[in-house]
């Protein structure tokens, strides 16, 4: 591990290093393994010696393979500079850190929270114009990196999640409206691709209902007003309980059938989005979105926004600033997301490209299967994406700790620990705590 940490410096990220030999003159000859197979490098001594200048970027543990990969691409660039991922703080010790001013100057922000922390990060307002970047990148994405008008995160890769209804299921809903449709449906309120535990479904039904720090059935974080401990609560703790019995979505039949009243879909890739304009077409259904105040809307969701300490240096926040163009860049994007919507226009276009080909080379080897890879639509398919992403809302999640209060409650009452009444009073009293402590 302390040769990877090494060769990361250098913008190389073996996983396994083979042999390391020094020969009469000094150079150094490496055999390694890497994504790319088997390598061999030499590095042959310059007699200079130039002052690397390192920033740490705290990430979280799940994030961090990913982050390190992008900082080996940065540091093969950019010689002189390095990023140094650490995925070794706590909460608590970060957020004393930056209370103080100190700390890395780099923060995914999965790590500390993002909205509530506002004077911890420094505005990046402009950054993507003078960068040139603006032009190149999805315009509603990056909003998940805006705290009120002012940008403060930059975001790399997202998702969409949305609900399907059948054409003849309701026409809109708010959080009012999806309770209330759920609350009389005969069926099960939820529906997805794989079977799920009772309490996974359960689990999925108050997701829908959560949504973000300014969008909640729950609470708004931003003014405190929230609906614990009031019949809207109670009740929708009650309807809760049809999340029970969920049938396994197949390929529509919980929606045709009636046994459903939506079904939840997520899309990372291209091939998602073009698959399902087939199905919505073949099936007679249609996107309805997640509730929202505003009605039904589809989610853009990301990992959480990489921020930039307020009080970093001009030397640090010009090394910060160089590896957020980095990862935004062509080269990095075409690399990094592979599991998730690229925000780079381009890359989008190469997605379409590639799913193209993929369709071609199936047909030539005779593994085509048109129910899984229907044939690209250019016009048709582009728009749709398009119009996913023109009546989609950005997810906006709840502060860390609010998001852990959440988790340990609703937990408890998902397995059977504590009845609803008592799931009710301890999130009223724990949230308005909560509120009160972050004022």
């Amino acid at each position: 591990e302390f040769r990877r940490v090494l060769f990361r410096s250098h913008g190389i990220t073996p996983s396994i290093v083979d042999q390391i030999a020094v020969t009469s003159d000094g150079s150094v000859g490496v055999l390694f393994e890497d994504e790319n197979g088997l390598n061999y490098l030499l590095l042959k001594p310059t007699g200079d010696k130039e002052e690397i200048k390192t920033i740490a970027f705290a990430v979280s543990p799940y994030n961090k393979d990913e982050y390190e990969k992008m900082a080996a691409q940065f540091n093969r660039r950019y010689p002189n500079y390095a990023i140094e991922i650490r995925d070794d703080y706590d909460e608590l010790t970060l957020m004393t850190q930056l209370g103080a001013g100190d700390g890395p100057v780099l923060v995914d922000t999965e790590v500390t929270g993002f909205e509530a922390l506002e004077n911890l990060w420094q505005p990046m307002d402009g950054f993507l114009e003078q960068s040139g970047l603006a032009e190149d990148l999805i315009p509603e994405v990056m909003e998940l990196g805006k705290i009120g008008e002012t940008t403060y995160g930059i975001v790399k890769d997202f998702r969409i999640e949305t609900l399907l209804v059948p054409n003849s299921g309701p026409a809109d809903w708010d959080y009012e409206g999806f309770v209330s449709a759920a609350e009389s449906f005969r069926g099960a309120p939820l529906t997805y691709w794989a079977i799920e535990g009772k309490v996974d479904w359960r689990e999925r039904f108050f997701e829908v209902l959560k949504g973000g720090v300014t969008d909640s059935y729950y609470l708004n974080e931003k003014t405190g007003s929230m609906i614990f401990g009031t019949p809207e609560f109670e009740r929708a703790v009650r309807v809760s309980e049809k999340a029970r019995k969920c049938p396994p979505a197949g390929e529509g039949d919980a929606l045709r059938n009636g046994e459903a009243l939506c079904e939840y879909v997520d899309l990372l890739i291209v091939p998602q989005v073009v698959r399902l304009r087939r199905r919505i077409e073949a099936n007679d259904e249609r996107i309805i979105g997640y509730p929202t105040n505003e009605g039904g809307r589809n989610l853009i969701v990301a990992q959480a926004p990489v921020a930039m300490r307020s009080t970093a240096t001009e030397e640090e926040k010009k090394i910060a600033y160089t590896f957020l163009k980095t990862m935004l860049s062509k080269e990095s994007q075409m690399v990094q997301t592979n599991n998730n919507l690229s925000v780079r226009r381009d890359v989008l276009e190469y997605q379409f490209h590639q799913y193209e080909h993929d369709v071609e080379m199936m047909k030539e080897l005779g593994t085509y299967d048109a129910a899984f890879a229907p044939e690209l639509d250019w016009e048709k398919d582009e728009e749709f994406y398009w119009s996913l992403i023109r009546n989609g809302k950005v997810k906006r999640p709840f502060s860390a700790g609010a998001e852990k209060i959440f988790d340990e409650e609703f937990g408890e009452y998902l397995d059977g620990r504590i009845d609803g009444k008592t799931l009710d009073d301890h999130l009223k009293n724990r949230v308005w705590l909560y509120l009160q402590e972050q004022k």
